[in-house]
């Protein structure tokens, strides 16, 4: 099922009846690809610009009978047309046939949509070596959003984004987009501050950021005012894949020796290939020493940001972005090693264990929360970054036990455990021992592998607790939610001519429609409702619990596992009816005790479905995964990490 639309409305949860498969297959696993085909398929995916590896994990849909939420005719009408590309001659006919009706409609699409005119002030593009930039600014942005409601904060923490996104397979240009959300208020939308567009990077990095520098400069010092108040503004972190990151920060590209962004450490070459000991001499790199230019084999190119109030340009700009750096980065290469083998090496899964993996994985019946089927092992270069994180903090631990080899297998649960304690602020308490973790899982890697294989990914493993202990857990400092808005807004685009005046068009266009409103519930407010004889449990946001396979385990805070049953609500609160086992095991003791992540394994058989117990909502401490094990009946409970109760 193709992803909706999430640009600029937020859609009511839906409540679908149970079906006998919960989740749509992908369309690739109806045509099975040999093993031998991996090398053409990961061909396919690098080449590929239409992949989203930005995915949402927890997604909400839309009921079909309210598609765009709480949005009025009109406002739903336009982010109809603009969701299904409609050119305005289709929807000038739309409008002629709703007044022929007498619905009152403007004569013409584009005084229904707002399309500015083309000489709006607000559609000037300028000129730069590369392209041309259009830059909205981060005070009209927050002017827009809040121009029907007053913000409850007494100011803005924002997160900027940047990089590069190519238009289309046949063609060169690209856009290098600004993004900013409000981090301190995390139910607003993503917000476009400014957008290159030309046949690759911009050219000269002062061009492109000296307006948002100077923006961010002024505001530090004067505010932005909104109504009849003053908001103060203030920058929080600077989010980039290692590319974007380089060149915003005028710094060596990441097959450079010199190439860390947060540590003076030296590559070594072999073969053409850098690569970075954990036992190499390194000390962290400074802000200051960098304005001053003290490091002058790693900074090439000066940069703006070393002006701008309030950054500081080594610790602000983020090297612990999960889904480059870990899940398509790390994780990604250590699957690639397992099946096909490195220089010196053999394969670590051997055939026969690959088809046991993957028949492992089609078996599982994972919670609901995840939007992608977890596709088996011939499609690892297709999967989205949603199926490696799946596999990585859920399915990954189980489905290789007894098939990967121990050592292989016991590095393997160093990353799994630390990015497990690390991607919640539930565990900031074991941030600590993830950091130790993590430094484990490098120093080991040249070992279980080969030490050329510690590239710039394994190396910035190291510098992840910092960014977290400065910022806060892991999917606060995630690129998804701004890769997926990139996304949405390639979609918009409706012809290869003019491509940056189409999309400040379709920006300026989603603004009308999308902005803050007055909260009508809180967001958080449970619920109970019935759809057939299926009782839906909302316990807070993203932890919904129904009578299926998929989406009836979860925990209480004192660590019991519940199958639910049904739900009743009693004055303003939840109460959660189900069954306990009588016999929680330990499911693994290395490198810490499954405890510590409150992991447990237990058998169906241990089940007490005679004693029906009540629990409330306050004491259900998070959803549960329930992933098979290879002795029938055996199940592994696997917390999800979104629905703990984080206590601020």
């Amino acid at each position: 099922m193709e992803r909706e639309l999430r640009l600029n409305w937020q859609p009511q949860p839906r409540i679908v009846a149970d079906r006998a498969d919960d989740v749509v297959p992908h369309e690739h696993e109806a045509d099975p690809v040999p093993m031998e085909g991996i090398d053409a398929l990961r061909s396919v995916c690098q080449n590929s610009g239409e992949e989203n590896d930005s995915d949402d994990m927890y997604v909400e849909e839309a009921t079909s009978d309210a598609p765009y939420g709480d949005l009025s005719f009109e406002a739903g009408l336009r982010m109809w047309a603009l969701q299904s590309g409609l050119p305005h001659s289709s929807l000038n006919c739309l409008l002629d046939h709703l007044r022929q009706h007498n619905l009152q409609m403007p004569q013409d699409a584009r005084a229904f949509m707002s399309t500015p005119a083309p000489t709006a002030p607000e559609i000037v593009l300028t000129s730069i070596a590369g392209g041309q930039l259009w830059y909205q600014g981060i005070e009209k942005s927050l002017l827009s959003y809040f121009r029907k409601v007053q913000p409850i904060q007494e100011g803005f923490e924002l997160d900027f984004f940047v990089d590069g996104l190519p238009l289309r397979k046949s063609s060169r240009s690209q856009f290098w987009p600004i993004l900013m959300k409000i981090n301190n208020d995390p139910n607003t939308p993503v917000m476009t501050v400014a957008m290159f567009c030309g046949e690759s990077q911009p050219v000269f990095v002062e061009e492109f950021l000296r307006p948002f520098v100077e923006e961010m400069n002024k505001l530090n010092r004067t505010k932005v005012i909104i109504g009849a108040r003053a908001y103060w503004v203030c920058p929080r972190s600077i989010i980039a894949d290692v590319p974007a990151r380089a060149f915003i920060s005028g710094v060596e590209p990441r097959n450079a020796i010199s190439a860390c962004m947060k540590c003076t450490i030296e590559g070594e070459m072999e073969q053409n290939q850098i690569f970075f000991r954990y036992d190499a001499e390194r000390q962290s790199r400074n802000h200051e020493d960098f304005c001053e230019d003290k490091y002058p084999t790693h900074v090439i190119n000066p940069t703006p940001l070393t002006t701008m109030d309030r950054c500081d340009i080594i610790r602000d700009l983020i090297a612990a972005e999960e889904v480059q750096l870990i899940y398509k980065g790390v994780e990604a290469k250590l699957m690639q090693l397992w099946m096909e083998g490195f220089p010196g090496g053999q394969s670590m899964l051997t055939p026969q264990q690959q088809r046991e993996v993957s028949a492992h994985l089609r078996l599982l019946k994972l919670p609901s929360d995840f939007q992608h089927k977890l596709r088996d092992l011939r499609y690892v270069p297709l999967w989205k970054a949603s199926e490696h994180r799946m596999f990585l903090l859920v399915a990954g631990f189980v489905v290789l036990k007894g098939r990967l080899n121990e050592a292989a297998y016991q590095h393997f649960m160093l990353l799994f455990l630390a990015v497990t304690f690390l991607s919640t602020s539930y565990h900031r308490d074991k941030w600590a021992m993830a950091d130790d973790l993590l430094h484990r899982f490098v120093e080991a890697y040249g070992n279980v592998y080969i030490p050329e294989l510690l590239d710039s990914n394994v190396h910035n493993l190291l510098h992840i607790h910092d960014d977290v202990r400065r910022f806060d857990a892991l999917h606060t400092l995630s690129a998804s939610v701004f890769q997926a808005f990139l996304l949405d807004l390639k979609k918009l685009m409706r012809s290869g001519r003019c491509n940056l005046v189409q999309a400040v068009h379709r920006v300026l266009e989603l603004q009308q429609v999308h902005f803050a409103k007055p909260e009508s519930s809180p967001a958080d407010e449970q619920s109970v409702c019935t759809v057939g004889a299926d009782t839906i449990a909302t316990v807070r946001r993203g932890f919904i619990l129904r009578k299926n396979v998929r989406d009836q385990w979860c925990m209480t805070d004192l660590g019991e596992v519940i199958r639910y049953e049904s739900a009743t609500k009693a004055e303003g609160t939840v109460i959660v009816q189900g069954y306990t086992f009588s016999k929680q095991m330990i499911a693994f003791t290395e490198p810490y005790p499954s405890t510590e992540a409150n992991i447990y394994s237990a058998n169906m058989a241990d089940l007490d479905t005679v004693a029906l117990k009540s629990f409330s909502s306050s004491t259900l401490m998070c959803k549960l995964a329930a992933v098979e094990m290879e002795n029938e009946g055996e199940f592994m409970f696997v917390p999800l990490l979104h629905t703990y109760i984080v206590h601020k």
